[in-house]
């Protein structure tokens, strides 16, 4: 058993498929060493993701492109994450969204997930944690499970994708 199923009791996915395609995601997080980590995890994994900076790229990023998921910051400069999800639920999205927020408590989460978000994660969080999360919201493939210290090389070897919309 690897060192992440011996941490979680998680088996990793090797592939972020569902009914035999990858997972498109949108990024949003103001901050490039947490835009990398997501980033690069999600690729490992063999997912697809851009990534924004702040709420109203979001916003029109989703008008623009489908998604299958989004990983959301609460705390991001100009519109906000919570600002985010609220604007995305009155206009019926129905996107998953799994809430990345810094400041971990239940009654927190409760509220996030009360207020339209699909998973919550509290940073700092390991790579494990955030495909359980995705997993818990979106039906992963079972034909992609695989030993997880396989999959537990560097993951942080390249700048993010950031794309900036104007």
């Amino acid at each position: 058993m690897g060192r992440l199923e011996e941490r979680s009791g998680f088996s990793v996915m090797k592939k972020l498929y569902t009914a035999g395609r990858q997972l498109n995601f949108l990024i949003a997080d103001d901050n490039d060493v947490n835009l990398l980590v997501a980033q690069k995890t999600i690729e490992k994994f063999k997912g697809i993701c851009r990534c924004v900076t702040d709420g109203y790229q979001v916003l029109d990023a989703i008008e623009k492109d489908s998604f299958d998921i989004i990983l959301l910051d609460i705390q991001m400069a100009n519109l906000d994450g919570i600002a985010t999800m609220e604007l995305i639920r009155k206009s019926g999205n129905k996107i998953p969204i799994i809430v990345i927020s810094a400041f971990a408590s239940a009654s927190e989460e409760k509220v996030f997930i009360q207020n339209g978000a699909s998973a919550y994660l509290a940073k700092p969080y390991y790579p494990e944690d955030l495909l359980k999360a995705i997993d818990s919201i979106v039906p992963l493939d079972d034909d992609y499970q695989s030993n997880a210290s396989s999959n537990s090389s560097n993951i942080l070897s390249s700048k993010p994708n950031k794309e900036l919309i104007i």
